[in-house]
């Protein structure tokens, strides 16, 4: 096993030597093998011949030339953000001067073409859009490169467990010495996520669950989010809140240690078929109950209409000799049938 750091370049020049990459249930590289694979795709992006940097938008490239890059398209878009803080001074420099500081390894067509993009109206257009979603971001993660499959990773490795959102959460947003990114709410949204747990101390529910519902709700409300945060790029909706993200959970995608595929799709198929049955279940249950409600519904309007009519007589001072008799037993029998209707005996209309 190599201990020394592996850049890049080595891996270019490795001369047939492999290198082990590690990817978590999410299918994300983790651990040294995934942070030197996500590094060299980054190396990829920044070479011109698998990604020119001349094309404005991803559809305009080649088809092969996609093919040929692992699907991490974000890097060719972090890269020439690189380009833009590092290079792009149009307060500073002349379009000439800027033309002139054409990066290494790029031909300068590419690069006067890239640098036009920015200077359009279209561009200065993006730019401003992207200043603006920075500028309404509450929480900044504090964690730099390490990825949040890395982080996760980590984590479990330590703790002996998976951990929550909320662990997730504080370790990517919350600097060494325990303080936030200045203008966040991050550090307010913790309090109240500390509430919530507080609330919930007495549910009998293990405290993953508990500080990840907690999260949920204080950070999306009752929308389920497009992106989940705190699992990083590659991540979706269905994964984490869907099916797939039910069966993870319930290890029916198997651990990882030669789980046979075609046992765990037996597993899978037994637990759709228990969910069919617990559906039926179910409706019939909401029928039950749709058909008490009704008959109940209709036992309080007439007992309601009956006890109404009774005080429209009272009412006029003019009710007849044994009236209140009378009365005494229509309510009497009414009551019968509310009280053999809650007892089970239902009675007949």
């Amino acid at each position: 096993m190599i201990s020394d750091s592996i850049q890049p370049p080595d891996i270019w020049h490795s001369n047939g030597v492999k290198y082990f990459v590690s990817f978590n249930e999410f299918y994300q590289p983790i651990k040294k093998g995934g942070h030197i694979l996500v590094r060299f795709i980054g190396d990829v992006a920044k070479t011109e011949r698998f990604c020119p940097i001349r094309e404005i938008n991803w559809c305009h490239v080649n088809a092969q030339l996609k093919v040929d890059i692992i699907k991490l398209i974000r890097s060719v878009r972090q890269y020439r953000h690189y380009l833009k803080k590092a290079l792009f001074k149009p307060t500073l420099k002349t379009k000439d001067q800027i033309y002139q500081a054409a990066p290494s390894g790029y031909p300068r067509d590419s690069w006067i073409h890239l640098v036009d993009y920015w200077y359009s109206e279209k561009g200065n257009k993006f730019a401003e859009r992207g200043n603006e979603a920075r500028s309404a971001q509450n929480h900044v993660h504090t964690t730099g490169s390490t990825s949040y499959a890395n982080i996760r990773a980590d984590l479990e490795e330590k703790n002996g467990r998976e951990p929550s959102i909320l662990e997730i959460f504080k370790h990517t947003h919350q600097r060494k010495d325990g303080t936030f990114v200045k203008d966040t709410i991050t550090k307010d949204f913790l309090v109240n996520i500390q509430t919530q747990l507080l609330l919930a101390l007495f549910f009998t529910k293990s405290r993953v669950q508990i500080e990840n519902e907690a999260f949920n709700k204080l950070m999306y409300g009752d929308d389920v989010p497009k992106r989940p945060l705190g699992y990083g790029y590659g991540v979706k909706q269905s994964d984490v809140y869907g099916v797939h993200g039910i069966l993870r959970k319930e290890r029916f995608y198997g651990d990882g240690d030669g789980d046979n595929n075609a046992l765990a799709l037996q597993r899978m198929e037994k637990v759709v078929a228990d969910l069919k049955d617990e559906n039926k279940g179910l409706v019939k249950d909401h029928e039950e109950l749709k058909t008490k409600f009704d008959e109940s519904n209709f036992l309080m309007k007439k007992m309601t209409s009956q006890f109404g009519q009774i005080l429209d007589v009272l009412g006029t001072g003019k009710a007849p000799v044994g009236f209140l008799d009378i009365a005494k037993k229509v309510l009497h029998t009414s009551n019968s049938e509310v009280f053999d209707f809650v007892s089970g005996s239902h009675p007949s209309k």
